[in-house]
């Protein structure tokens, strides 16, 4: 059985990216999966420098090694290099991207075409396209002050408000650990909302809401759910935050409005209805699927 060794660096976004790859590669083989803690910069430059990877007498022989985030990218290296595993890493890397067989990055990263390199909308998820959903049931997501956003407290609850207006519909609305203290006291005290605040879930709660709502906000912060959410299949609406700037994270946002992918508040107002994605996304089989068909 092929082996897949991950190393993790304790990021909750970077592991999602890893879990979602692992996942959409076991839907279509069985893999034995191994977790790795990041060597040190001196552990990893003496493996690539002709030393024994330091648990290779307890690992079994490795097919892929992955890694997502700039702490893992030498360890990765390093691995592959040690026991002749394929390297793939989950964003641009900080080294090279020709010393690793394979970099998935998300095109608003704007990377230069190669042969190694897979370019994805939006990071990768661990959310699969539901297919049974619940009628009139709906889903908020907020996240919080970011560095890419300015945050307003009112204007989030009045566009909260005016959404969750709609007497046909259910709505839970879910925060996350950069949502205000004051803010999530304001939520739960609204009427004809389920609120839930992120320490009263946990890593499974989310996939399974995404897949029953039949109509799923999200606000602009969130870029990471806004990809899930579209990868889940929903109507999708984007709550407005104030931009910072104009960047490659906004531009993101911007495209996949243009592209019918998701509805603004704004165009909600101005009467468009949300819509199911015009593309279905799910990058995570996409990329698992193109290592299966190259590597297998």
């Amino acid at each position: 059985m092929p082996v897949v060794c991950y190393f993790t660096d304790g990021k909750p976004g970077h592991e999602n990216q890893t879990l979602g790859l692992l996942h959409a590669l076991s839907a279509r083989m069985d893999i034995q999966v191994c977790k790795l803690q990041p060597l040190s910069l001196m552990q990893a430059l003496k493996v690539l420098l002709g030393g024994r990877y330091p648990q290779a007498d307890a690992l079994p022989e490795p097919w892929l090694v992955l890694g997502a985030g700039h702490a893992t990218h030498l360890s990765v290296l390093a691995a592959s290099r040690a026991t002749g595993a394929r390297s793939v890493v989950l964003m641009k890397p900080s080294l090279p991207m020709s010393w690793f067989d394979l970099c998935i990055v998300p095109e608003h990263d704007q990377v230069a075409a190669r042969t190694n390199v897979l370019t994805t909308r939006g990071v990768l998820n661990r959310i699969t396209p539901a297919a049974g959903r619940e009628p009139g049931n709906g889903l908020i997501l907020i996240g919080g002050p970011s560095r890419h956003y300015d945050w307003d407290n009112d204007a989030v609850i009045r566009q909260i408000t005016n959404i969750c207006s709609a007497p046909e519909q259910r709505w839970t609305v879910a925060g996350s650990r950069r949502t205000p203290a004051d803010l999530s006291v304001r939520l739960d005290q609204l009427d004809h909302i389920n609120w839930v605040a992120a320490e009263h879930t946990d890593a499974g709660w989310l996939p399974v809401q995404m897949g029953r709502a039949e109509t799923i906000w999200i606000s602009e912060d969130s870029v990471s759910m806004i990809y899930e959410a579209l990868t889940a299949g929903a109507r999708c609406g984007l709550i407005e935050v104030d931009r910072k700037q104009h960047n490659r994270i906004t531009r993101g946002v911007d495209s996949l409005i243009e592209d019918n992918m998701l509805v603004s508040y704004s165009q909600w107002q101005q009467g468009q209805a949300l819509h199911q994605p015009a593309q279905q996304l799910h990058e995570s089989a996409r990329c698992a699927e193109w290592i299966v068909q190259q590597w297998r």
